[in-house]
């Protein structure tokens, strides 16, 4: 007896009691209805690897316009960067001018105001500075004149 035929016996008792001849018209049932069901079962898997090389062709596809995109984006932020990096350059300056415009006022006239305090204690330096000269030179004259 055929190994296939015997196992299909073996089931069908195992499975439901009845039993089973090599003869009986329903082991050849059984044979034509497993023999359908393995071919179809292997119909199936050569559909399923078909779709299975589809799908993975077209999500190779997606990913390389995924990587694609992401570059793109890259572009752009960098783009974006740029031009917001001009912009806080502009307003640096902008700020930069404001503040020197606000403080140059104050500092020209604190720089004349210090100006003019040097100026005046130059002026009692060389002041007390001429008084002494004359008075050692009218000294020295009168050195002379008294000896």
């Amino acid at each position: 007896m055929n190994k296939e035929v015997e196992h299909l016996i073996a089931e069908t008792f195992r499975l439901t009691g009845v039993r089973l001849s090599e003869d009986d018209p329903v082991v050849a049932v059984l044979l034509m209805q497993q023999d359908i069901l393995d071919t179809a079962l292997e119909e199936f898997g050569q559909k399923q690897d078909a779709s299975r090389e589809v799908f993975l062709r077209q999500l190779s596809e997606h990913e390389a316009n995924i990587t694609k995109a992401a570059a793109a984006l890259e572009h752009y932020r960098e783009q974006i960067l740029a031009g917001l990096l001009v912009q806080v350059d502009e307003k640096n300056k902008d700020a930069v001018n404001k503040i020197y415009a606000a403080v140059q006022g104050r500092l020209i006239r604190d720089l004349q105001t210090s100006n003019a305090e040097l100026t005046g204690r130059l002026k009692m330096m060389l002041t007390a500075v001429s008084a002494g000269w004359l008075l050692s030179l009218v000294l020295a004259v009168w050195f002379c004149l008294n000896r």
